[in-house]
């Protein structure tokens, strides 16, 4: 794990673990994760930056996962086995008091909707590379614009949900409004 990483999580779990949320110093968020304060701003410029390579990692790892899924598996079902595997669906608290985290102030949610842009690209060759199409074609952009979105959807809509919902059947109800035509090949 690069040390960028092994920051954004030690600073992650403080928020996660912390009743004060984010109200840290970065001097103290820098303490915490056993570096100094000007390392700190080396990687990141202001502490909601910090994290931005833990959720990068998540959504990096959910790309692998339905990436390494059965290719003649449909791909909506693909992506709700992967999200089942992640480590949000293992920690669906954890989940909800990161995402109030990632909504608390503007520039956090400003990190959170960068890190779900900077995505998108993963997820089009993802999907070009499992449809057997073009990254280019308008068919992958747009599958994967809508992949993007509906995580998106399904994490708020998770985070606000009962505790009976958990966050793979929200994800695979989103998708079925999508409708099956955008994941299939098309001759």
């Amino acid at each position: 794990m690069n040390t960028a990483l092994q920051v954004s999580t030690a600073v992650t779990e403080l928020f996660l673990r912390s009743s004060s949320g984010t109200a840290f110093t970065v001097k103290e968020l820098a303490t915490y994760a056993g570096i100094s304060e000007r390392t700190f701003y080396r990687y990141f410029p202001h502490k909601e930056d910090a994290v931005k390579p833990f959720v990068t990692a998540g959504l990096e790892e959910l790309v692998r996962a339905v990436s390494a899924r059965p290719i003649d598996e449909p791909f909506e079902t693909s992506l709700a086995i992967a999200w089942e595997g992640t480590w949000s669906a293992g920690n669906m608290e954890r989940v909800q008091v990161l995402h109030r985290v990632l909504g608390e102030t503007a520039r956090f949610q400003s990190v959170w909707l960068q890190v779900i842009t900077e995505t998108e690209a993963t997820w089009t060759e993802a999907i070009a590379r499992r449809l057997g199409i073009e990254p280019s074609s308008r068919q992958a952009a747009l599958a994967a614009a809508a992949v993007v979105a509906v995580l998106r959807l399904s994490t708020e809509t998770f985070c606000d949900a009962d505790a009976n919902e958990d966050p793979a059947t929200i994800l695979a109800a989103n998708l079925d409004l999508l409708g099956n035509r955008l994941f299939k090949i098309r001759r």
